[in-house]
Parts: C-alpha cells; sequence; structure tokens
C-alpha cells in the first residue's frame, strides 16, 4: 500500500482562502443578499388616505365702536384734564371714579415709605410746543409747602419709528428737596398716562399703538398696524424699556 501523502501547509492556506471567499457568497445566497427582509418591505398598495378636517374659520375682526371716545388730537386743555384724571387712578375701594363734574377728584395723596405728599390734580397745565411737551403740577408736604414740579419730555416726530419713546431731565424742575423726593414718580406718573392715552386711542381703532408727537398747541397720537421685531439672539437678555431716556 502506498503511503498517503499529507497537504503541505501552502495547500492547507490556499483551500482555507478559497473556502473563506466562497462562504459569504453562499451565505449571502441564503439569505437574499441586496434584497432587504420581509419587515423593511414596502408595502406593495398605499395605504389609504386620511382625511383631516379643513381648518376653522379666521374670527372676524371686532368691530368700531362709534363714536370713537379718543380723538387723534389733543390741545393743551383737553390733555390736561385727560392727564389729571389718569393721574389720579381709581379709589381705594375699587369703584370707579367720575371723570367730569364736581365729584372728580381734585386731590390725591401719595404715599411712599411711610412719606406722604399732596398731590394737586386741579393745577395741572400742560404746554405743547414743537416735538415737546411740559406739564406743571403742584405737590405740597409738611416740608416744602405747595409748589410746582414741572416735567418735560423731547419727542419725535412724525416719521420717528421710535414713537413710544421720548427724552427727558434727571429730575423735573422745581423745589430741589421735593424733586429729589417725588421727582421721579411724578415723570413715570405723567409718561405712563400719556402712554395709556396712546394705547386706548389705537385699541378702540383695533391698532397697534405707534406713537405721539407734539407740534405747536396740539399733541398728536398714531396709531396702526404692528410692527414685528427681530427674534432676539438666543443667550443674550435685554432689559425691560420703559420709555424715557434720561
Amino acid at each position: 500500500m502506498a503511503p498517503k501523502k499529507r497537504p503541505s501547509r501552502r495547500g492547507k492556506r490556499e483551500e482555507g482562502k478559497r473556502e473563506g471567499r466562497e462562504k459569504p457568497e453562499r451565505e449571502g445566497r441564503k439569505v437574499g443578499k441586496g434584497v432587504p427582509p420581509p419587515s423593511l418591505r414596502a408595502p406593495s398598495t398605499p395605504p389609504s388616505a386620511i382625511a383631516l378636517p379643513p381648518p376653522p374659520p379666521a374670527p372676524e375682526p371686532p368691530q368700531i365702536c362709534y363714536p370713537l371716545k379718543y380723538p387723534p388730537r389733543y390741545d393743551e386743555k383737553l390733555l390736561g384734564v385727560e392727564l389729571a384724571t389718569r393721574i389720579a387712578g381709581r379709589p381705594a375701594d375699587g369703584s370707579t371714579a367720575p371723570v367730569i363734574g364736581p365729584a372728580r377728584a381734585t386731590k390725591v395723596i401719595w404715599v411712599d415709605a411711610g412719606d406722604e405728599v399732596l398731590v394737586h390734580l386741579d393745577s395741572l397745565r400742560v404746554a405743547l410746543r414743537n416735538r415737546l411737551i411740559a406739564v406743571s403740577i403742584d405737590l405740597e408736604s409738611d416740608q416744602t409747602g405747595r409748589t410746582p414740579l414741572v416735567c418735560t419730555f423731547a419727542l419725535g416726530d412724525q416719521a420717528d419709528p421710535a414713537g413710544l419713546f421720548a427724552a427727558t431731565d434727571e429730575l423735573p424742575r422745581g423745589n430741589g428737596l421735593l424733586a429729589s423726593r417725588w421727582g421721579a414718580a411724578v415723570q413715570a406718573a405723567v409718561w405712563n398716562s400719556l402712554l395709556s392715552l396712546v394705547k386706548d386711542h389705537a385699541a378702540e381703532r383695533n391698532l397697534a399703538p405707534l406713537g405721539l408727537t407734539a407740534v405747536d398747541g396740539a399733541l398728536a397720537l398714531r396709531a396702526g398696524d404692528p410692527i414685528s421685531a427681530p427674534p432676539a439672539v438666543p443667550g443674550t437678555t435685554t432689559p425691560p424699556a420703559t420709555g424715557i431716556i434720561k
């Protein structure tokens, strides 16, 4: 009997290589190479479309009630009455204060941190010049007596896009002791009354407040479509604006 020949190491390596190349091909043919499994195959027939309900109709804009309460222009006398009414605010019991007549508030007391001052609303006077508003109002305290404080606000013109901003002094003009203690409160009360007037004028017309400007002897209120502001940059904070630049 002839002796058996053992395969050489080189033959084993070549045979192993052939088996390694042929095995993936056989396995690929078994599972279907290049064909996705049934769970990933697209359905032969598309699913039926889902009918969505139609969108609701747009709400109708609110109606404008005539006659309008707030005119687009105020003279000095009419503006003074309007500001005095708004500075007076509502009574402490929450009732509605009369706007005209003998029962209308002519004096109010401001209280802050234990200090009190008497505000004479019937003394309020307004002067309107080109892009300038001056408001004088008498305040009275035990230390100073009755004395006027004068606030001035510089406004833009009709084309100014920042129509709801104004420049003013650090403190009103008048008695230094009274101005240092109550001047900021007087400025805020007068300016907030002006802003609320512009807002109410625009709201009854279903518009947005755009600004106010002064000409000789008259104050003009502007309203129109709202102005869209650009989105804020992420990571930045913007301090709240008061509308007054000192």
